[in-house]
Parts: C-alpha cells; structure tokens; sequence
C-alpha cells in the first residue's frame, strides 16, 4: 500500500514539475522574444551620428576631445586625431557646427580634476566625420 501511495505522489510531483515548467515557460516566451527590443543599445558595435554640434570638452589627460552633437542624430563622441578622419572644412572643434559621421567602441577621454584626471562618458570614438563651414 506504501508504495502505491509513494508511487501516486511521485506522479504528481513529476506532473506539477511538467505543468510547472511548461506555465514558466509560456509567461517568459514573449518576455525573452523582445528583449532586444527593451534592452538599450551598448554602442560598442558603434553606428551613425549627426546634427549640431554644442559642447566641446578637450582630454586634457590623454588625447582628443568628446564633442556633443544634438538631433537628429545625437551624442556625445570622441575625436582621436590621428585615428579619425576629418572631412572638409576642417571644424571638429568649433561649437554650433554641423557634423555628420561614423563610430565605433571607445577609448578614454580623461581631464585633470585637481589632483587626479576623471573619466568623460562617451558612446565612441570617431571614424570618419564631415563639418559644415
């Protein structure tokens, strides 16, 4: 009789572990099947960039500058001389600007803060950038 008993439960068990699973399962499907779609970019990859150009803050610890580039394409980009490409009309350093061009991961960009240099966020480095006059 105990085993008939032990051998009813265990049934049970394995079909609630099933039913279990199988309910888990249907809820987190459409979770996983947008995740791309709710997780932000990483930028690593890198991508486009364009619009006007607002703030220019100079690596006074290494080299470069992270330039802010408003809409329609924005952020915030690091121009390596030597590793990016300047286009025509030369302004990559001039506020109120139109840029237009290509980046990928990124390096650091540091300024002196007193004793010590801090780290300026940026979504990449520049490959290749146009500017307006």
């Amino acid at each position: 009789m105990y085993d008939t008993i032990k051998a009813m439960e265990d049934g049970v068990a394995k079909k609630g572990r099933k039913l279990l699973f199988l309910v888990t399962g249907f809820f987190l499907a459409p979770v996983f099947s947008i995740s791309p779609v709710l997780v932000p970019h990483t930028y690593a990859a890198g991508g486009v960039f364009g619009g006007k150009m607002s703030v220019v803050a100079q690596c006074t610890c290494s080299v470069g500058h992270v330039i802010s580039v408003g809409p329609p394409r924005p952020g915030t980009f690091h121009f390596v001389p030597g590793k990016s490409k300047l286009f025509q009309f030369n302004q990559i350093s001039k506020n109120g600007v139109w840029v237009l061009g290509i980046y990928t991961g990124g390096s650091a960009c540091l300024v002196v803060a007193g004793k010590f240099c801090i780290l300026i966020p940026h979504q990449g480095d520049i490959d290749l950038v146009g500017t307006s006059r």
